[in-house]
């Protein structure tokens, strides 16, 4: 297997957000183990109305990855908006940066940094992420409700 080890080296505080998704394990372990470092240039910033959204995870980017996971950085410019419509998924919010807030339906819930959130859409649902007045930063993992293979707590 792979293993390795995290520390920060910069003198400066650093702050990480880490997150395992979990692949079909039977398919996995027919997979030689790999491990690929990206620099963060690899990763770009693409223009939505106005915000910032950086594609981590799935939809084309960089880094490949063996379930079906999205994860993106995403920055709304103050006051801006994003709307996100996907047939049963759960999407998990972590505030970077700025206040925000996460709109679905009449329920409404702010986020400060630090803070965290899970929605989980059905058919034909959205939300929506609105910045307050300094903009908002922050990561949204998007994973499927159902996958088509067995979870670690089924096998």
């Amino acid at each position: 297997g792979v293993s390795h080890s995290e520390r920060f080296v910069d003198t400066v505080p650093t702050e990480m957000f880490q997150i395992w998704f979990e692949p079909n394990l039977r398919e996995a372990l027919t997979k030689p183990p790999t491990y690929t470092d990206y620099p963060a240039s690899l990763f770009t910033w693409n223009n939505a109305g106005g915000n910032l959204v950086k594609h981590i995870l799935g939809d084309g980017a960089p880094a490949p990855l063996r379930t079906d996971a999205h994860f993106h950085e995403i920055l709304l410019q103050p006051k801006g908006s994003l709307k996100l419509k996907k047939d049963n998924v759960h999407v998990v919010i972590v505030a970077i940066s700025g206040d925000g807030e996460i709109i679905m339906g009449e329920e409404t819930i702010t986020l400060h940094k630090g803070d965290a959130a899970v929605v989980t859409l059905g058919v034909n649902e959205e939300f929506r992420t609105r910045a307050l007045d300094s903009g908002f930063g922050y990561a949204q993992v998007m994973v499927p409700v159902k996958v088509g293979y067995a979870l670690y707590p089924e096998m």
